[in-house]
């Protein structure tokens, strides 16, 4: 409201279009709306309207699939967590699904959240499930792991990447553990045991 209000209108702009800039880099289309928004009403008489509703609209729609994505990784946590306690093959599949949509997802739009959430899942089959079927598409584990964590260590501003971190440590120590690679594995054993008061509480 002060930047609408209270400033120069070029100034305004500019100040918008530097935290677009940022805002993109990050991939938080949430924080886009807002000055998206802005931008709007700012050029309420001019040309550049109709773009800013456009890229509003827009980033509106991502921030619902970026939601339905992180609700999908839940669904598939709380599967597989069921599936290790009680043994159940019927519960298999309901993975597939799971993963087809959040496929989906990702084809829609360019991001590197979108990217690490499918990484995760893709990695997590791959370990957990032993089903090839699943994961015959799929990259080698090591390098979606590799990929996984170069993209949350670039962004070390992003809080959810704050706490996804140890989720990649810990993949990374289930990886080479099933390969009995004992010093790598080490080295993440002791990256996840100095946080597991807070990992425990991640679905």
């Amino acid at each position: 409201p002060n930047l609408l209000h209270r400033t120069n209108r070029a100034k305004a702009e500019s100040v918008l279009l530097k935290f677009e800039e940022e805002l993109l880099a990050y991939d938080l289309p949430n924080e886009l709306t807002i000055v998206y928004s802005a931008l709007k009403k700012i050029h309420l008489n001019t040309e550049k309207y109709y773009h800013y509703s456009s890229l509003y609209n827009k980033h509106i729609a991502y921030t619902l699939a970026l939601d339905k994505a992180q609700d999908l990784m839940v669904s598939f946590m709380l599967h597989l967590g069921e599936y290790h306690a009680s043994g159940d093959e019927n519960i298999i599949r309901m993975f597939p699904p799971i993963r087809y949509e959040l496929d989906a997802v990702c084809h829609l739009y360019r991001s590197h959240h979108l990217m690490v959430y499918r990484n995760i899942m893709a990695v997590s089959m791959a370990l957990f499930l032993h089903d090839k079927k699943l994961v015959t598409d799929d990259a080698p584990v090591e390098d979606m792991l590799v990929e996984t964590e170069q993209i949350i260590l670039s962004y070390p501003l992003d809080s959810a990447y704050h706490y996804l971190k140890t989720v990649i440590y810990f993949l990374f120590f289930e990886y080479y553990h099933s390969l009995g690679q004992d010093k790598k594995e080490e080295q993440y054993f002791d990256l996840i045991n100095s946080q597991l008061p807070y990992f425990l509480n991640f679905n």
